[in-house]
């Protein structure tokens, strides 16, 4: 495996109003795997992996998506993390724009939570447009593009 071209900026500090982190691409780009390599950069850098939740919402099993699904995931992980609560939390919600009402729960979350959030999602359906109207200034956009063939050779050239 190889590490991914974006940067999603140093970690921090689970606070309320620390903005979120939105990683946007084409399907199949990547996105997943980098917020994977996210995770474990926080753990390397000394934060307990009981405090990080990591959740997809393309499981059909979750259908029909309703808003309070995002509340309950939340509330769920800290029954079972109660420290996470208290010292704060690193959430890693991926596909969030299946759920209704996403950036209203997000917004709330940035608002009142000791976190630090990262969501990702398909670029046509989190147009730039509509992250900024929807987060007004709560959150840092990123876009992941496809791995290219220049990319690709940087690493074989090592």
């Amino acid at each position: 495996m190889f590490e991914r071209d974006l940067s999603l900026g140093d970690i921090l500090e689970p606070a309320r109003g620390n903005l979120a982190t939105v990683v946007t691409g084409v399907r199949r780009c990547g996105k997943t795997y980098r917020l994977y390599q996210e995770m474990h950069r926080i753990v390397e850098a000394g934060y307990p992996q009981e405090s990080i939740l990591y959740f997809n919402f393309e499981d059909e099993r979750l259908k029909p998506y309703t808003p309070q699904l995002l509340s309950d995931v939340v509330e769920a992980f800290f029954s079972l993390r109660p420290r996470a609560q208290r010292d704060g939390a690193f959430f890693f919600f991926d596909e969030i724009q299946e759920v209704p009402e996403w950036g209203t729960f997000l917004r709330r979350m940035v608002d009142t939570r000791k976190a630090t959030i990262f969501v990702t999602g398909s670029s046509s359906k989190m147009l730039s447009a509509n992250l900024a109207s929807e987060f007004r200034g709560r959150a840092l956009s990123r876009e992941l593009f496809p791995v290219t063939y220049n990319f690709l050779r940087t690493l074989t050239a090592g």
